[in-house]
C-alpha cells in the first residue's frame, strides 16, 4: 500500500525516437510524492513506492534505460539511480 504525501517538482526520463534508436533525457515535472506503508520511505513516483518492498525496502536502486541483457550481463543502455526522498517519521 502506498499514500499520497504533497506535489514535489522531480526528474522523469523522457524517449526521443530518432529512426529506429531511442535515446532518454531528463526532465523536470510536478507531481505528487508517494510513501511506502511498509517502510515509510517516501519517493518521487508511485511506481517507485508500489515496488519498494520488491526491493526489500531499500532506499535506493538502479533503473535502466536502454540496452539488453547478453549472458547475464546488461551491455549499453543508461542507468540511474533513484534514490528516495526521505523517510517520514512513524506516528505514535
Amino acid at each position: 500500500m502506498v499514500t499520497k504525501i504533497n506535489e514535489i517538482e522531480h526528474q522523469v526520463m523522457e524517449p526521443r525516437v530518432t529512426g529506429d534508436s531511442v535515446s532518454y533525457i531528463e526532465k523536470t515535472i510536478k507531481g505528487f510524492a508517494w510513501m511506502c506503508e511498509g517502510c515509510n520511505l517516501v519517493w518521487a513516483k508511485r511506481w517507485y513506492a508500489e515496488t519498494c518492498s520488491d526491493r526489500n525496502h531499500k532506499p535506493e536502486f538502479e533503473q535502466h534505460y536502454g540496452g539488453y541483457i547478453e549472458n547475464g550481463a546488461r551491455k549499453g543502455g543508461t542507468s540511474y539511480t533513484r534514490i528516495s526522498l526521505g523517510r517520514m517519521s512513524k506516528s505514535t
